[in-house]
């Protein structure tokens, strides 16, 4: 018995243990596409802002206008600027948004305290992050920078640059700067609980941050090695779960979950620890199974040997007492069960060979008894005169 709940016992600790790895995968992947649908959102609508301002008519023609005839319409250009970016619904992660050219014209629009130096051309060519993403075809991703428009180069956004081209299609007329705050990301994770041994990774192009316990990101070179996909605890074709090998050698499973929005992805390694309560809960569950089975066995040891043995003796007891000769009632045979009907048989057997033989007996000494009255009848006084008479 307490071999096979040993058995069943480590068969069911397998399976919960598979099962509780698939439902931590589970949860942390859907913890994780909630974060990550609520950033696609608020991306999607930086997106739209930056496309909106890069293809409006009204920053097209100011960028294209005359210096000397242009106050009029900087003044609605900017006021068409500010009035879209105020109606954002992500404006609070809009640290600014600059529509400018390479020359004079220059509108911004930002939820910073200090905006800044003016435009300065020397800064913004001094990037080289600057001319890639404005000479880009689509959005790219590059990760985190330092803003280019303050001198401390200590503000950390995410930028996007893309071409204004002028009113024929041809030509740059200029471009549209939008800095996102970092907060698009760790906002999200303030009031998300990270265990101790656990770590959570975001994505940006080939740019991997840590996000550390003071929702700050950190860049680190995070390359883990794949070492088995874990399909069957997918969720949806934007989340992966798999096991993956660290440079300590430690296998750990990440899951991550994928933006729909290029290059973008959160990743979290589970927590071990997690895995190890468990398990020392299995181990208390399991030693309790143990002690109760043994507790079970002695009990039944107990019992059995009370119903079972212990009549069984009785009655080898008594047969033995009446091969020698006792045919006495044992009365400690008869109990209230099936071994005790048995002891009441043999003591009913027991009885009946004694009347048998009592019988027998008797009989016998009927016999003798009618013996007895025969030779009397031989020598009666008839039978003397007789014979006497015979001889005469």
């Amino acid at each position: 018995t307490l071999t096979i709940a040993t058995l069943v016992a480590s068969i069911c600790f397998q399976i919960f243990q598979s099962f509780l790895r698939k439902s931590l995968v589970h949860s942390t992947a859907f913890n994780l596409q909630l974060i990550m649908d609520t950033i696609n959102s608020d991306l999607d609508e930086l997106i739209f802002l930056t496309k909106w301002s890069s293809t409006n008519s009204l920053f097209v023609k100011y960028l294209d206008s005359n210096t000397s005839n242009s106050d009029g319409l900087s003044l609605a250009a900017y006021e068409r600027l500010k009035e879209e970016y105020q109606n954002s619904r992500s404006s609070d992660y809009i640290k600014r948004l600059i529509i400018s050219d390479d020359g004079s014209k220059f509108l911004q629009v930002g939820n910073l305290n200090n905006l800044g130096l003016p435009y300065d051309d020397l800064t913004g060519k001094k990037q080289d992050f600057f001319i890639d993403l404005l000479r880009t075809e689509d959005f790219n991703w590059i990760g985190i920078e330092n803003d280019i428009f303050i001198p401390t180069g200590n503000e950390q956004i995410i930028p996007i640059i893309r071409p204004i081209y002028g009113s024929y299609g041809n030509e740059l007329a200029g471009w549209v700067f939008l800095a996102i705050s970092t907060d698009i990301i760790t906002d999200n994770f303030r009031n998300y609980t990270i265990p101790e041994d656990s770590n959570i990774y975001f994505t940006i192009g080939e740019k991997t941050y840590l996000i550390e316990s003071d929702n700050q990101l950190t860049k680190i070179d995070f390359k883990p090695e794949t070492v088995a996909i874990l399909t069957e605890t997918t969720l949806n074709p934007s989340t992966i779960a798999s096991i993956v090998q660290g440079e300590n050698g430690n296998q750990r499973t990440l899951v991550s979950c994928f933006s729909s929005i290029d290059s973008w992805y959160i990743s979290q390694t589970l927590s071990e620890s997690q895995f190890s309560s468990q398990k020392t809960a299995y181990y208390l569950i399991l030693l309790l199974i143990v002690l109760s089975v043994i507790s079970l066995g002695i009990g039944l040891t107990i019992y059995i040997n009370h119903t079972i043995n212990v009549p069984i003796r009785g009655i080898q007891k008594k047969l033995i007492a009446i091969s020698n000769g006792d045919f006495s009632k044992d009365k400690s045979i008869e109990w209230e069960h099936e071994l005790g009907e048995i002891g009441k048989g043999i003591n009913i057997l027991s009885k009946d060979v004694v009347t048998l033989m009592d019988k027998r007996i008797e009989d016998e000494k009927q016999q003798k008894d009618l013996e007895y009255q025969i030779l009397q009848s031989q020598i009666n006084p008839h039978f003397l005169h007789n014979t006497l008479n015979s001889i005469k």
